[in-house]
């Protein structure tokens, strides 16, 4: 699929534009028909050369959700107070710590500058705004509320940012195990019957990092080095979804952010005013999850042939009964963006309550491996120091 940038008139005719992915550009032009609109211009987009260069940098080491809601929230303060775009983000690019971030900013200026919208210019820099983000702030522009989408974009970072603060407080006790469990293995070596100087313990000890614990960290770092660049390979990043989805423990947890995540972005989309089909059409991607992201967009054309959200999202089975009921309620009584609001928060709160129970779970392997490792440590301890009587008793005996 290809995305083509159109002008067209509207059946008002006022000019509209924006973009549609499709197969080709005929394809592109009889969607526009379709949708009621008179092609003016229709081309292909072509991606920025720079943006494919970095995405693996992106990918690696991404800018973090903080910087991001940060440079959204200024953003908006800056719009809110009567200051035109460009201006703007000369302002947020002086205050903005990141690197990768203020690049972007700086790129952006020339093409704001130049009377470009900021979605469309924001749009070619996917690693740090992806889809949703674009859309939300599309509809703010064509609604004359861009401050507020920009503080919608801000609200829902911050809450990914708690989610992974509050996961980091989970983890705080493994990253404290985990690194003393690599050093103990190496206890042995400065295991001697004769007196040394303590220069000569710490190389036995140094030598003893080299021979048991570096290999660990090589393959560790390899590991995830691995699987940050398989997220590049479609087919390693479905497999990888698939595994998320099976390990016993850890599903649940996983499904409950996935639907966390589209839940959170389809409210946030319908809220700014994109219909429901395209709504669903971005918020899907953003689930985390290629096996849940297909199924959902299956649901795309039923809707766009006038179906309602509850009915097609059910055929998928992708949400809870209970969910599909809060969905069809929402509809019913045109409050559909509170209802997602309320399953969003519902899935926030079970994502937490998952990261505690999982991190409970957790720690018994977690001191069952630490366990091991010491008592490996005892026995070479043990080992070593007889090893080193019976060469002495052998020694006396020769003598």
């Amino acid at each position: 699929m290809t995305v083509y940038e159109f002008q067209a008139k509207d059946q008002r005719g006022e000019t509209v534009q924006g973009t549609v992915e499709v197969s080709d550009e005929p394809a592109a032009i009889a969607e526009l028909r379709a949708q009621g609109y008179f092609p003016m211009r229709v081309q292909a987009r072509t991606p920025p050369k720079a943006a494919g260069t970095r995405a693996s940098g992106l990918i690696l080491f991404p800018v973090k959700p903080r910087d991001r809601a940060l440079f959204f929230r200024h953003l908006a303060a800056t719009l809110k107070a009567g200051i035109n775009p460009a201006k703007a983000l000369h302002s947020c690019e002086a205050s903005t710590p990141n690197v990768r971030l203020r690049r972007m900013i700086r790129e952006c200026i020339p093409r704001v500058e130049a009377g470009n919208p900021l979605s469309e210019v924001l749009r070619n820099h996917p690693q740090i705004c992806p889809a949703v983000t674009v859309e939300i702030l599309q509809a703010g522009e064509k609604g004359g509320f861009l401050d507020s989408s920009l503080n919608m974009i801000a609200e829902d970072l911050e809450m990914e940012v708690e989610v992974r603060q509050q996961l980091k407080w989970q983890t705080l006790h493994f990253k404290i195990v985990f690194p003393i469990a690599l050093m103990i293995p190496a206890i042995p070596r400065i295991i001697s019957l004769e007196r040394l100087p303590l220069s000569g313990y710490l190389m036995r000890y140094l030598t003893g990092l080299r021979e048991t614990t570096l290999p660990v960290i090589l393959l560790l770092c390899s590991g995830w080095l691995l699987l940050r660049l398989g997220q590049l390979v479609p087919s390693v990043r479905a497999t990888m979804d698939n595994l998320k989805m099976c390990l016993p423990g850890f599903s649940t947890f996983a499904r409950n952010r996935c639907r966390s995540r589209f839940t959170t972005n389809l409210a946030y989309l319908i809220k700014a005013g994109i219909p429901v089909p395209g709504a669903l059409r971005t918020a899907a991607p953003t689930c985390g999850n290629e096996s849940m992201e297909r199924a959902l967009l299956t649901a795309v054309p039923a809707l766009e042939q006038g179906e309602r959200l509850a009915e097609v999202l059910g055929r998928t089975r992708q949400l809870s009964p209970h969910d599909l009921q809060i969905i069809a309620t929402g509809e019913e009584s045109g409050t559909l963006s509170e209802a997602l609001d309320r399953l969003s928060r519902h899935y926030q709160n079970e994502v937490k309550g998952g990261m505690k129970n999982l991190a409970n779970v957790l720690r018994i392997p977690m001191y069952l491996a630490l366990g091991a490792v010491v008592a490996y440590a005892v026995g070479g301890a043990a080992k070593a120091y007889f090893n080193r009587v019976f060469e002495l008793g052998d020694e006396m005996m020769n003598f």
